[in-house]
């Protein structure tokens, strides 16, 4: 899917409200083509936490043992010019595990609101630290389309979340 399709799809989608996001989500990206594409599977991203509208956890990673731990968004290296590294696959386990001794938190890093983006008011989480909105939109019941939207950032970061437990959305369902 490209942007634009992923953007198009958006826009149909019903908004979402905070109380709705509340819980634990496990995510994946929707490859459009983005610079980013592949970078949180790199870093072994599993999806995000929503304690409460002001306690946040948005970058749930699992360590190499697949256990799930808190990212400092802070410390990650985001940017408008953002690409995904290549690294030898022998190098992953040594990288992962400096990236989790380094980033590993127990701090809420974001919080969720409610903002208009695209003509429409839904669910956001708006980070702490960095200039990233991640605007909600639902797909069903326990699915929702994201967009990364970043200060200074071309296009949009497209991704999904899923409530821990339940199947992924399909898009190639009719």
């Amino acid at each position: 899917m490209d942007t634009e399709a992923a953007q198009a799809l958006f826009d149909r989608l019903e908004t979402v409200d905070i109380a709705f996001m509340i819980g634990e989500w496990w995510g994946r990206e929707v490859a459009t083509g983005h610079p980013m594409d592949g970078s949180l599977q790199l870093a072994r991203w599993h999806g995000k936490t929503f304690i409460d509208a002001d306690n946040v956890h948005p970058l749930v990673h699992l360590d190499g043992q697949g256990r799930k731990f808190f990212a400092d968004p802070g410390k990650m290296p985001f940017g408008p010019r953002m690409k995904t590294p290549h690294y030898p696959d022998w190098m992953l386990p040594v990288l992962r595990a400096a990236m989790k001794a380094y980033t590993q938190t127990m701090k809420s890093r974001a919080r969720l609101r409610m903002t208009e983006y695209r003509g429409k008011v839904s669910a956001t989480m708006c980070y702490d630290q960095l200039p990233i909105h991640d605007v909600f939109r639902k797909l069903d019941d326990n699915n929702v389309l994201g967009l990364m939207d970043m200060k200074r950032m071309a296009r949009p970061y497209v991704f999904t979340l899923a409530r821990e437990g339940t199947p992924g959305f399909d898009f190639s369902a009719p």
